[in-house]
């Protein structure tokens, strides 16, 4: 919360044009590293509703946190439908990957 009183945007409800981002490098805290961490889970009765799920299908949770030089300054918790989604990542050269992507049958 200490830092939404010096970025009070941070808790508006409306979209921060710029992006959150941006809004926080501008006011001197500059993003320079982020941790992703992926987890599963049974759904809360609200994610169920609003992600159309029974209750015995778990969750994905992504978790993305952004730290400035000095300390973590963003948060941001995603969930997904776990049994309707796939999660991919690319590391290194991406035109190298997709030349054997190309290759590949459809999952």
């Amino acid at each position: 919360m200490d830092l939404c009183n010096e970025v009070p945007e941070l808790l508006s409800p409306k979209d921060i044009a710029q992006g959150a981002i941006r809004l926080l490098a501008d006011r001197g805290y500059e993003q320079v590293a982020y941790e992703d961490e992926i987890l599963a889970r049974m759904p809360t009765p609200v994610e169920a509703k609003i992600l159309d799920l029974s209750a015995d299908t778990p969750v994905l949770l992504y978790i993305r946190t952004g730290f400035s030089a000095d300390r973590a300054v963003r948060v941001s918790v995603t969930p997904f439908a776990g049994d309707r989604n796939r999660i991919v990542n690319t590391l290194g050269d991406a035109d190298v990957i997709a030349m054997f992507r190309d290759r590949e049958e459809p999952a």
